[in-house]
């Protein structure tokens, strides 16, 4: 099975193609502020470097989040619209998951990792996964002040870029497991994109663990005055 798997929604955006759960091919940039203008470009890259052509991929996989709102956004969107392009599926992996994912396979002996994002305005996101594949801690967004305190609840070590901020944790060494990469999300994917389906388009939704910055109004203005 040949996927196409893309990240954006942290600042590292990157696209990977996967054959049969093995990397073809790994293209990144480190500019959150330009994933929408680059996405694509990527994805072109990438398919040049494969020899690969759009019409022969099997699936395509995205990062869900939680992470940056607009950057989770655009990277679901354009996801969905490849696959509806294609007539291919979709499948859907969260950011936290394709973290935890590499500082398994670096970290043998660590039992459950908590991977850290920054979610900025003191807050970080957070989930905590056991190795035999259970979610201890669904994602969530936690005061980075009280990130440590729900960690060592459960007896977890560390990863990610953000975690090194943390007083009192236990870190993975990095082993690809700062930000999300399509490498991870791509092999995530390829485990679960034979039960995936075309259906998946209207259903995959978004993870933002928390609401949007902007408000509608407490009282609507009277445009009358």
């Amino acid at each position: 099975m040949k996927l196409l798997a893309i990240t954006t929604s942290t600042p590292r955006g990157g696209v990977a193609l996967i054959d049969d759960g093995e990397l073809v091919a790994l293209v990144e940039h480190e500019d959150g502020m330009r994933h929408a203008e680059r996405l694509f470009g990527l994805c072109d890259e990438a398919l040049a470097t494969a020899g690969w052509s759009k019409t022969s991929l099997d699936a395509v996989a995205c990062d869900t989040g939680p992470g940056s709102f607009s950057g989770v956004r655009i990277g679901v969107a354009s996801a969905k619209g490849v696959a509806l392009a294609l007539g291919i599926p979709l499948v859907g992996v969260g950011s936290l998951e394709a973290m935890a994912a590499p500082a398994f396979a670096h970290a043998g002996d660590v039992a459950r990792v908590a991977p850290v994002i920054d979610a900025r305005r003191g807050e970080c996101f957070l989930a905590v996964y056991a190795r035999d594949g259970r979610t201890l801690l669904e994602p969530t967004v936690v005061p980075t002040a009280h990130a440590t305190e729900r960690i060592l609840a459960h007896d977890a070590w560390a990863c990610g870029a953000q975690a090194r901020d943390l007083d009192g944790v236990r870190l993975v060494a990095p082993g690809g497991c700062e930000l999300p990469s399509a490498r991870w999300i791509g092999k995530l994917a390829a485990a679960r994109a034979k039960l995936a389906t075309t259906a998946d388009l209207a259903t995959l939704e978004p993870v933002y663990a928390r609401g949007p910055d902007a408000r509608l109004p407490a009282v609507a203005p009277d445009y009358r005055k």
